[in-house]
């Protein structure tokens, strides 16, 4: 399984911190910020998104067959969707069946969409160029909505009830727009990708307890 930096030794998890548990940087005892932990992991999707770059290439120079190509997406999806829940979660040791149940069903719907578009490559549908590279990309993306979501069931598992959407892009799209800045109960505000901006997106989600 590829390391995510919050899940090296520079980092100790604290399962009963904060509303999700929250990490201490182990040279200087200080928290870790949950904006350092999403960049930490936005670090490691943009490596992990070049690697899916130069696979696109492969298969566009026929240097690797389509069945090859799936097969390695699937792989790499797999490795980036379990290292997203695991951040989240505070390392594999705090990992449990039902959370790897709830990142399997994510994997699922995420392989059902690579096997449609695998489809429209060899029926021609879908064109192999620039825009397929930055497609590829986008199921790279995909982990950030892992991520959240595995942060949305560990809130609730702590007895927060409400939460936000918090805003970081530049320039985020109506959708996230509509639904940030405002406490709503868990579950009630759309998951990262469900949006315009897709699984480009950059949001964060923050939690509480109401009463």
């Amino acid at each position: 399984m590829p390391k995510v930096p919050p899940l090296e030794e520079r980092y100790r998890w604290l399962p009963n911190a904060g509303s999700t548990g929250r990490y201490v940087n182990r040279a200087t005892g200080r928290f870790v910020s949950e904006l350092s932990v999403r960049a930490d992991l936005d670090t490691y999707i943009a490596n992990k998104n070049a690697g899916l770059d130069a696979l696109a290439n492969q298969l566009r120079n026929r240097e690797i067959s389509l069945a090859d190509w799936q097969l390695q997406m699937r792989a790499e999806m797999r490795n980036m969707h379990n290292a997203a829940a695991m951040v989240a979660k505070g390392g594999r040791e705090q990992m449990t069946h039902a959370d790897w149940g709830r990142t399997g069903r994510e994997l699922r719907s995420q392989y059902e969409y690579l096997d449609k578009w695998a489809a429209q490559i060899a029926n021609g549908e879908a064109p192999l160029d620039g825009r397929f590279n930055a497609r590829a990309k986008l199921y790279g993306n995909a982990a950030r909505g892992t991520y959240e979501q595995e942060r949305r069931a560990v809130a609730a598992d702590k007895g927060n009830d409400e939460e936000m959407r918090i805003l970081h892009a530049k320039e985020s799209c109506n959708g996230c727009k509509t639904y940030s800045g405002y406490w709503a109960p868990i579950g009630d505000l759309p998951k990262l990708g469900t949006q315009d901006c897709t699984t480009n997106c950059l949001c964060t989600f923050e939690y509480r307890r109401s009463k």
